[in-house]
């Protein structure tokens, strides 16, 4: 098969492309064995000859790697010249040893991106699209297009080439934190491996500034390749909604490691606006890092993680009954309104279960005796808290970063490009949230009570205070004391302060409400004049003893002050991968790594399983059968009710003297009709609570 294209001083390089494919000359779009050969008058200069000719050898590069080739050995040749007046294509040989092609798909040129698809292809991979999802896009947008996910993977390893320009991951990474006015810290050893690092975005300090007083942290692993623990800062706002304060990679989980990440949050706070509490898990190096650099901030620890290890350490010493009774019981201790009534319910349960002293040993001697103070109502209700007795925010933000991570192999650059189209996506919701708090009012809110909060005062501060004056009337009517809880742990007014307004029907001062409740906008940093000022003279001090010390000196120092005013020539290192070495390899390890493929490293980023888990797990019933194993699995009826509300031991809330007239305390369903179940229960002989529809009409 001959062809010949006529020689044109206005045809184009493409046009020849797209001439050659409308007249089935698959030469380079179909088999690319064929060899096109390109050349330039000399007297021009553009360019010299460009030939691609047939090889029958391909050199693997990597043995590890099946490679092949593409080439035929096809005689076919296409011959380009570039001459004064254009282009001139003739073909010199137009025999071909193969049929042509069947389909485009696979072949590199016709699958090639357009300058726009690749613009598209860009502006979605920036936006973290999957590139199955990109591919889907062009196919959407082009039936007729034939490019693969090969081609999709490609331009996006050569636009993020392009867009490091040559620099290290560390260069990058640094050039990225100046250009997006990060604040950016980091510790390296002696052959400048990173072992700390440390970042906060610069809405963090916005944040901050309004929003400073209540602080979660807790580490997340499982996001990164180097298999450095990431600990996580986060806030909450008057909407109560979540911020991420700062980001620290350590390398290690000790005491000194967390008091450097908290020294540089520190150094981002004003002193009048430090932290009043801080929630943790029972970490105790970084509970100790809080008190040496936070010393008058309150550390809680977290009641879900606690409930936890009260179930992992004790639930295999009960059988069920008799754990859900202790659950509780030790619920009922841990929810404690008063120090009189934490010691009378501590009192009962060590009455009800003394047969269980091991389980009892646990919670006093591990809990209660040494952290009592941090967790159990009586003393936390006392601690303005704004509701966070958890560090379920903290998880929650772990969840987030980890969907967006989709593995645990990331680089730090790539873990900082994903963070930061999530910050930006959490500061535009909290901006809008505070938005919303000052154009709109709930209808609920227009009672004359609110008239000075509206558009003030947070709705979920409002929400706050509108289920305290519902209390007001029992509060009144039974004489019952207020424990004043909601002004401790909120900042907002109570059951007995709402009541006089509420009596004479007037409006709420501001004064009972805490500014906490009332940032609804954010508070940018103020410009110090003074700053400028004390700058020049560190610079003067800094120049006076560059031009004193010795030339290596000299030269130490300029590369330092280099790298802090242009961090892309950064000489840090990223970390050392981490290896597990402890211990000989078993001959089973060594079996299942044969199998499993021992170089493959798990991608997964979720947590391995807690020891709760554990013993959850461990509790579940066997299958014995193969019927049984092809059975949906059942639930674990322990992992259900150990988080349930438990009626066993309710009637040890009612005041004593009245207790021996109770005859049984009943737990109606809670779904917003608990009310009219317990009325109908009450009046039904047999206790149904099921008929409440036939009182709540009257």
């Amino acid at each position: 098969m001959e062809t010949s294209i006529a020689s044109s001083p206005s045809i184009g390089k493409e046009e020849v492309f797209n001439q050659t494919y409308e007249s089935n000359v698959h030469f380079d779009w179909g088999f690319e064995g064929c060899a096109m050969e390109m050349e330039v008058d000399k007297e021009e200069g553009a360019m010299d000859n460009v030939v691609s000719e047939p090889r029958s050898q391909q050199q693997e590069k990597r043995a590890t790697r099946s490679t092949g080739t593409k080439k035929i050995e096809c005689p076919f040749l296409l011959k380009g010249v570039k001459g004064n007046d254009g282009w001139t294509v003739s073909v010199h040989n137009g025999t071909h040893n193969h049929p042509p092609a069947v389909y485009l798909e696979g072949h590199s040129y016709p699958g090639r991106l357009s300058a726009d698809q690749t613009a598209m292809l860009v502006d979605l991979s920036v936006s973290m699209v999957k590139p199955k999802q990109i591919l889907s896009q062009l196919k959407g947008n082009d039936p007729s297009n034939v490019t693969t996910i090969k081609h999709v993977y490609n331009a996006r390893h050569k636009y993020r080439v392009i867009e490091k320009a040559g620099r290290t991951q560390m260069q990058h990474l640094m050039a990225q934190l100046q250009h997006f006015s990060y604040v950016n810290w980091d510790r390296s050893d002696k052959d400048r491996n990173v072992t700390d690092l440390f970042w906060a975005p610069p809405c963090a300090g916005e944040m901050l500034r309004a929003f400073p007083r209540v602080l979660m942290m807790d580490c997340t692993y499982k996001t990164n390749r180097y298999r450095f623990p990431l600990l996580q800062i986060v806030g909450v706002t008057c909407t109560e909604l979540t911020f991420n304060v700062a980001f620290a990679f350590i390398e290690c989980e000790k005491e000194e490691n967390y008091t450097w990440v908290l020294e540089k949050l520190k150094g981002m706070m004003d002193a009048d606006t430090l932290p009043v509490v801080i929630v943790t898990d029972r970490e105790l190096a970084l509970m100790n890092a809080i008190i040496s650099v936070f010393p008058h901030a309150t550390n809680l620890l977290c009641r879900f993680h606690i409930s936890k290890n009260v179930l992992a350490k004790c639930m295999k010493m009960f059988d069920d009954k008799t754990w859900e009774e202790f659950s509780c019981s030790w619920g009922l201790v841990v929810l404690s309104a008063s120090v009189t009534q934490y010691e009378e319910r501590l009192r009962v349960l060590k009455r009800d279960f003394q047969m269980f002293p091991t389980a009892l040993d646990y919670v006093e001697k591990n809990w209660l005796i040494p952290y009592k103070e941090r967790f159990v109502g009586a003393w936390t209700d006392k601690v303005m808290h704004f509701g966070n007795l958890t560090s379920n925010r903290a998880e929650s933000a772990h969840a987030a970063l980890k969907h967006q991570l989709e593995h645990s192999q990331c680089n730090f650059d790539n873990i900082w490009e994903k963070m930061h189209r999530l910050i930006q996506l959490q500061e535009t919701e909290v901006k809008a949230s505070l938005e919303k708090n000052l154009t709109s009012v709930p209808h609920e809110f227009r009672s004359p009570l609110f008239e000075m909060l509206r558009g003030v005062v947070s709705k979920n501060g409002m929400t706050h205070v509108l289920a305290a004056s519902r209390q007001v009337e029992w509060i009144v009517e039974s004489n019952h004391a207020c424990e004043c809880a909601l002004r401790y742990t909120h900042g907002l007014p109570c059951a007995h302060e709402i009541a006089p307004y509420k009596t004479k029907n007037i409006p709420l001062p501001l004064e009972l409400i805490h500014d906490h409740w009332k940032r609804l906008s954010l508070i940018p940093a103020q410009n110090d004049a003074s700053l400028g000022e004390t700058m020049k003279a560190k610079f003067q001090i800094f120049y006076d003893r560059f031009v004193s010390e010795k030339p290596d000196v000299q030269r130490h120092m300029f590369k330092k002050f280099d790298e802090a005013i242009n961090p892309d020539c950064t000489t840090l290192v990223e970390p050392q991968e981490k290896t597990k070495t402890r211990g000989r390899m078993s001959t089973k390890e060594k079996n299942a790594a044969k199998v499993q493929n021992a170089t493959k490293v798990k991608n997964s980023t979720r947590r391995d399983p807690s020891k709760f888990e554990h013993v959850l797990a461990s509790l579940e019933p066997s299958l014995e059968t193969a019927k049984a194993v092809k059975e949906k699995p059942r639930r674990n009826p322990r992992a259900k009710t150990a988080a349930q509300v438990l009626t066993c031991h309710f009637i040890d809330q009612f005041p004593e003297p009245i207790r021996p007239y109770i005859e049984s305390v009943k737990d109606v369903e809670s779904n917003g009709n608990c009310g009219f179940r317990a009325i109908s229960a009450f009046m039904n002989e047999d206790c149904n609570e099921h008929e409440w529809k036939q009182v709540r009409p009257s």
